[in-house]
Order: structure tokens, then C-alpha cells, then sequence
């Protein structure tokens, strides 16, 4: 188990945590448990007897909760509104939702209470109520909150036992108020409680969400064999197998989206369910076929299992009198590995392949559906018609239960999916969704066409540039600026990118149309040496932040980004002029000061380079800021190697790498670690190397 670290220090690493949590993570998905496979545990308080110790009766078995669960959060609400508590709660793994009905028998008394706060908070959170029943009080707080990642209902329940007929009353505790009494209650009814209004209302009772057929409640038997459509996609890779003619054969998935739907199933002659897949096929091959589909069946009889060496010779015979009118062939342990890596993306469970199992890739080369056992030539006929549907049909094919997913609250486009695509790291399909409203046909509102279409050439713009594909990138940037002209501000990543696909001319007359637009415009002329920095035209960025400062002389990010323009154009004392300016009127500013840190450690200049002070300046920035980002982290082993303590230097920055991996940032990884090779050597960093 990855032990939390108590505290941290300069002496401690985050390093050794994160490879537990990964490790923790690893075991998990090869189907080890948080929770041993142990059963969970009710306890029954008995109360005491004279004395202050509870007594506490193991009822695990005989209530029917002691359930293998891999339990997570538990609640007790009154669901079915029959006096008593039920559970709802929540595992690891499936079922990852279950309801424990209670079945208590009836004939006990109880009461419940809501409460509805005035002068309090509206939920009446942190009152206690003690309900009065002759010399019997029961106390009852209401919390939010009260249990692991979990809330029980609101409505608070007293159980009363056997009914004997005496007054009950109930005193409320509301929280930053004088307490107040509610009388006249009685038992087997719920009561809202509204602060300072001295009366209980009654409570009617809802319909039973329970449904009278308690049958329907019983889960599904377990079973290894699933139909799983994917509601996003992921690239297929390419395999290489063995025809029965002993040719080697090579599957490259089309990407271009005009190849045909491809599925890839395995299966060997001694399993019944493969051998009745396998003629199913045959069978309705035609209609497999009109519809587009390609079918390529790989045995894995040539794969080794243990010391039992591969035999081939059943699949052989089998292909032999069959006569197959599909591809079919037989994979080597390096397919049948990139198959169940593929199958690994999709389902967290790692667990061997069961046969037979099936593939459907789409004409993009996309993995669209796995299908776990046999799958019927019906299945595929129905699935197949899913291949070009839209995402909100796929979403509904994708679950595997009817419900409600709340995305009629939030309607989502082309574009939303888009940028869903880009941050799950899948490109084509990004580029493939913005194309979608590129390609629209028009509608009566031209305007507002006009302008989703510019968005999504901007958004291809951004995509483009960020894979580097500068000339790409400038192309989108001009189709959105055809769109809208009048926004200048394109101009700006147009130019970029023209500069950095080698069309300098173009690039400078882009960006000093841009200039010029800015004159007036602090906001674009700092926009624009933005881009300057980026392009490294670093007097150009000077220019264009001067102007900026001098239409918005007290805004202090102008003067930032001018002291950054001069930190990287290699002119350190006017950039260290600016930032000791900047720290007189924000002392406590730790982005100035992580500025200035890393200037003053790694500055190649002998006559501006100062260690103490940078060092100095880096702790500063840690007390306030934490260790939870690499870039103070990075500042202060710079700094730590300047001042000569390079064991220190190599501590700060390998946790600099943790936290970036924390956050994500895995592209800082080759800096850093390049930076602890140089540390290793006794050498400092600068920032020329």
C-alpha cells in the first residue's frame, strides 16, 4: 500500500509514493482487491448495561450483508418509506451500485424529521435533536457528510421500539440559535421541522421507488462474454499472421476512412463456441459482405501455452473441410499480445482474452466494438449500421443499461467532441469531428454558420500547431480569418505559424498588420510580443511590449512579459532592472520571484549572476507556493547547483520530475533529467546549455 507521507522536506521525495500508487494501480488491474476478497462486516449495538461501554453483536451473515463486495460507501435512508432503513452502497468493482432492502418485521415505531433552517442554513446542517419519549432521550445530528466519499439522507430517523403510548416531543439544537420545542408527534410519520415556526408538519408519503416483483432485483449470473461498443475510438494496430499456405500475411488498418470494416476474431478448432462462430459467418458471409465488412479469423493454436508446445494440426483440419470464404490465418504470440493490449485500453480488468473473441475496426482503422464470446452475424449486421452514426446514437448503443445521462441539459456539438478527442490524445478524430461543422451545409441563419465555421478553423489551427504541423496549422488560421475578417486577433498564430513553416515574408507582413491594429490596443500589442517570444524574435517583442506598457503604464503583466523578453533575448540587467522594480510594488509575488531565481542562477553573464540571492529567493517562493509544481522546484535546484550544493540540486529537481508527473507534464521530463545528468558531473546549469 503506498504510504502517504506524514510531512515533507528537502530530504524527501514524492518519487518512491507515486512508483507504490503505480504499482497499486498495476496490481489492481490484474484483478487484485483493495479488500482481500474479505466480506463485509454489520455490527449490532446492543447498548449498555449500567455501564459506559457499548456492547456490539457480529450480525454479518445473519442480516445478509456480509456481501465479497469491494466496498467503497455505504448510506441508510428510509427508501421505500416503510418505517425502516434500507442501504445503498457503493464497490471498486461491479456491482459497483447496490440496494439492501430491509425487510425488518413490522409492528416497531418510529418517527423521522426534516428540517428546514430560517435564520440557520437552509439544511439545518449541524443541528442535534433529541427526541423526548417520557425519560427515554434520543439524540440525532444532522451532518454533511457521514461516511467515506458519502451522505446519508437528510431526513433523520429515530427508531422507537415497541409502542407504549407516551408523549413524544422533540427539542431542536439549531445551529447558531435558541433551541426549539415540537410537540404533538406521533409515531409512524415523518414531520418537517421549520425553524421558529413551533409546528411539525406531516410528511406525506411518497409512492415505493421498490418495485413489487422483487424478482426483477436479482443480478445477471457473472459472465465473461459482453458486447462492448466504444463511444470514443482508439487506433487498432497493425498485425502480421500465417495463411494456411505457410505465406506470411500483413493486417495494416486503413486510416485514410475509405477501407472497408474489418473483424478480427480469434478463435481455436477445440472450442465449440469458436467452431459455431466460425459457420455462423460462412453462412451469412454474402450479407456480411454487401454491407462492407471483411472478416479475418486468426487461431491462436500457434501460440505456446506453458511447456505445451503449439499444434496446429486441428486448425488445419478444420480450415481444410470448412473452406472459409474470409481471411484466415493463424497469429504468433506477439498478435495475440497486441490484441489483448488493445482489449487492456478499453477495459481497465486485465485478464486473458476468453474464445472466442472479436474485434469490429471501422474504416478509419478504429477499434468500434469488442466482442467478448461468440457474436452472432445478426449482432454484426445491427453494429455495422453503427459505424457511421452520430455520437449521441453511440452513446446510447455504448451503455449497457437504459438511463438518463443528463445530456439534454448540456447540449454538446461537433466542436465539443472535438476538443474531448484532443484532450484524450486522439488527433484524427478531432480533426475529423471540426471538419463535421466545416462542412455543414448552410442554414437560414448565415451568420451564425459563419461564425461555428470560423471556430472550427481556429480550433483545427490550434490542433495543427500543437502536433507542429506549421503549415497546416497556417492554412486553418486563414480559413477562420476568411471567415472573420475583422477579427485581428487571428492574425496572430497565422503569423506564427507562417514563420515557422518557413514563410518569414509572409509572416512579418501578417504580424505588422497586426501591429499597426495595435496601436491603440494594449492587449493585442502584448499579444503580439507573445508571439515575437515564440518565433524568438526577441527585439520585435521588446517593441511590442513597450507599446503595451505605455497605453497601460500600471499593468504589471505588460512589465512581466517585458522583463521575460529581455531574461530570454539575452540582455539580464535590464530584465533583472524590471522584476526588482516589479517586487517593490508585489514583495510577495511568486512569479516574479521564481523569474528572477532562475534568471540570477542561470544567467550566463558572470558580472549578473548571483547564487545566494537566487537561492534565496527560490525558498521563498517554496514556503509560500508548496512543492506541487516543477517549476519552483526546477528554480531551486538551479539555484542550489549555482551555490555549489549539487546533492541538493539533484533532490529538488527529481522531485521537480514527480511533480511534473503529477500534473501531467511528462514533455518536461528530457530538461530535467538532463539537468540532474549535468548535477551529477559537479557542473551548474545555464541557461545557454
Amino acid at each position: 500500500m503506498a504510504q502517504s507521507p506524514a510531512k515533507l522536506d528537502k530530504a524527501d521525495s514524492l518519487e518512491g509514493y507515486l512508483k507504490n500508487w503505480d504499482a497499486l494501480s498495476s496490481m489492481l488491474t490484474r484483478g487484485r482487491s483493495f479488500s482481500g476478497r474479505e466480506r463485509n462486516c454489520a455490527f449490532l449495538n446492543l447498548g449498555s448495561e449500567g455501564g459506559s461501554l457499548k456492547r456490539f453483536a457480529d450480525v454479518s451473515a445473519v442480516s445478509g450483508l456480509d456481501f465479497i463486495d469491494d466496498g467503497r460507501a455505504v448510506i441508510a435512508t428510509d427508501w421505500d418509506q416503510d418505517g425502516d432503513l434500507d442501504f445503498w452502497q457503493t464497490n471498486r468493482e461491479g456491482p459497483r451500485l447496490r440496494f439492501v432492502k430491509n425487510n425488518l418485521n413490522p409492528g416497531r415505531n418510529w418517527v423521522a424529521f426534516e428540517l428546514t433552517g430560517t435564520s440557520s442554513n437552509r439544511d439545518g446542517i449541524g443541528a442535534v435533536l433529541n427526541l423526548e419519549m417520557g425519560d427515554k432521550i434520543i439524540t440525532r445530528t444532522l451532518t454533511a457528510g457521514d461516511g467515506f466519499m458519502s451522505q446519508s439522507g437528510k431526513r433523520l430517523h429515530f427508531g422507537l421500539g415497541e409502542p407504549k403510548g407516551l408523549p413524544i416531543s422533540v427539542v431542536v439544537r439549531w445551529p447558531g440559535a435558541a433551541p426549539e420545542t415540537f410537540t404533538q408527534i406521533t409515531p409512524g410519520k415523518a414531520y418537517q421541522l421549520i425553524q421558529n415556526s413551533g409546528a411539525a408538519r406531516v410528511i406525506e408519503r411518497r409512492k415505493s421507488a421498490i418495485p413489487d416483483d422483487e424478482n426483477e432485483l436479482i443480478p445477471p449470473v457473472p459472465t465473461e462474454q459482453a458486447r462492448i461498443i466504444l463511444s470514443h475510438r482508439i487506433p487498432s494496430p497493425p498485425l502480421d499472421y500465417v495463411d494456411f499456405k505457410g505465406e506470411l500475411q500483413k493486417h495494416h488498418p486503413d486510416t485514410s476512412g475509405s477501407g472497408s470494416p474489418t473483424l478480427i476474431t480469434v478463435w481455436a478448432s477445440w472450442c465449440p463456441n469458436c467452431c459455431s462462430e466460425l459457420a455462423d459467418l460462412k453462412k451469412r458471409y454474402g450479407e456480411l459482405s454487401k454491407k462492407g465488412l471483411e472478416i479475418l479469423a486468426l487461431t491462436v493454436e500457434g501460440v505456446p501455452q506453458g511447456d505445451v508446445k503449439p499444434d496446429v494440426t486441428g486448425a488445419k483440419d478444420l480450415v481444410a473441410k470448412s473452406n472459409f470464404p474470409f481471411q484466415i490465418g493463424a497469429t504468433d504470440q506477439k498478435g495475440l499480445r497486441l490484441l489483448t493490449v488493445l482489449h487492456n485500453r478499453v477495459i481497465v480488468r486485465q485478464r486473458p482474452l476468453p474464445l472466442p473473441s472479436s474485434f469490429l475496426i471501422d474504416q478509419w482503422g478504429r477499434l468500434a466494438a469488442i466482442y467478448k464470446g461468440p457474436v452472432s452475424a445478426d449482432q454484426l449486421l445491427a453494429d455495422l449500421n453503427l459505424l457511421e452514426a452520430d455520437a449521441k446514437t453511440l452513446a446510447q448503443h455504448a451503455f449497457p443499461f437504459p438511463g438518463r445521462d443528463g445530456t439534454s441539459l448540456f447540449p454538446l456539438g461537433h466542436l465539443d467532441f472535438a476538443k474531448a478527442y484532443q484532450a484524450g490524445g486522439d488527433p484524427e478524430s478531432a480533426r475529423r469531428e471540426a471538419h463535421k461543422v466545416t462542412e455543414a451545409p448552410l442554414t437560414a441563419n448565415a451568420e451564425a454558420d459563419l461564425a461555428r465555421r470560423a471556430q472550427a478553423w481556429y480550433f483545427i489551427g490550434t490542433l495543427e500547431q500543437g502536433l507542429r504541423h506549421w503549415q497546416a496549422a497556417a492554412e486553418a488560421y486563414q480559413s477562420a480569418l476568411d471567415f472573420a475578417p475583422e477579427n485581428v486577433v487571428l492574425k496572430i498564430p497565422l503569423g506564427v505559424s507562417l514563420w515557422q513553416a518557413g514563410e518569414r515574408d509572409e509572416a512579418r507582413q501578417v504580424l505588422d498588420e497586426v501591429s499597426t491594429a495595435g496601436e491603440k490596443n494594449a492587449g493585442l500589442s502584448n499579444a503580439l510580443g507573445k508571439a515575437y517570444l515564440q518565433i524568438k524574435q526577441y527585439d520585435s517583442a521588446v517593441r511590442a511590449f513597450e507599446k503595451a506598457i505605455a497605453l497601460e503604464p500600471k499593468q504589471s503583466g505588460y512589465q512581466l512579459s517585458l522583463a521575460l523578453a529581455h531574461q530570454t533575448g539575452g540582455d539580464p540587467a535590464k530584465a533583472i532592472g524590471i522584476y526588482d522594480q516589479l517586487l517593490k510594488a508585489q514583495p510577495t509575488s511568486a512569479n516574479i520571484k521564481n523569474n528572477l531565481a532562475l534568471l540570477l542562477a542561470t544567467t550566463p553573464a558572470d558580472e549578473f549572476r548571483d547564487g545566494k540571492r537566487a537561492l534565496e529567493l527560490a525558498n521563498e517562493v517554496i514556503a509560500r507556493a508548496g512543492e506541487s509544481h516543477p517549476s519552483p522546484l526546477d528554480s531551486l535546484g538551479v539555484a542550489l547547483a549555482e551555490t555549489g550544493d549539487f546533492e541538493g540540486a539533484i533532490i529538488a529537481t527529481r522531485k521537480a520530475i514527480a511533480a511534473a508527473r503529477a500534473i501531467g507534464r511528462n514533455d518536461l521530463f528530457p530538461k530535467l533529467q538532463a539537468k540532474i545528468a549535468l548535477y551529477q558531473t559537479g557542473k551548474p546549469y545555464r541557461s545557454e546549455q
